[in-house]
């Protein structure tokens, strides 16, 4: 992929891959009244998130160390687990950031394709009127 763009069939050119933004700036597209809250998203992207958030697995308890077991290799483990969750959480941030854009784009898409439907059915149908009106004429 050149340009940090995607190039595949089932996805437009025009939408950078990778771009960050909150999910809140998209929050002006259905307003916060809306039944998706600040997302702004559409049903769809709003049911896959909540499929992923159900996806959760079962955590065992929480087991307290004992201060004296709490050596250098404790607190290393612990400060490598704490940045790869840090890493994990942005991670999926930035994913759910790419959704709600990719989201966006493509509900503007679908309407400005809707709109050019209607304009061709009233043209093919001003044409097929013209078309009957000559034929009618001897």
């Amino acid at each position: 992929m050149d340009a940090g763009f995607s190039h595949g069939p089932h996805s437009p050119s025009a939408v950078p891959q990778g771009h960050m933004m909150s999910p809140h700036a998209h929050a002006g597209l259905y307003g916060t009244d809306s039944m998706f809250g600040l997302w702004g998203t559409s049903p769809a992207v709003a049911h896959a998130l909540a499929a992923t958030q159900s996806q959760k697995r079962p955590r065992s308890e929480k087991k307290a160390i004992p201060d004296e077991q709490k050596d250098n290799k404790y607190f290393e483990r612990r400060k490598r687990n704490n940045n790869a969750a840090k890493k994990s959480r942005d991670a999926r941030k930035a994913r759910e950031d790419e959704i709600a854009i990719r989201a966006s784009f493509l509900e503007k898409e679908n309407a400005i394709l809707r709109a050019q439907v209607a304009t061709l059915r009233e043209e093919a149908n001003s044409l097929r009127q013209l078309l009957l009106q000559k034929r009618s004429r001897p």
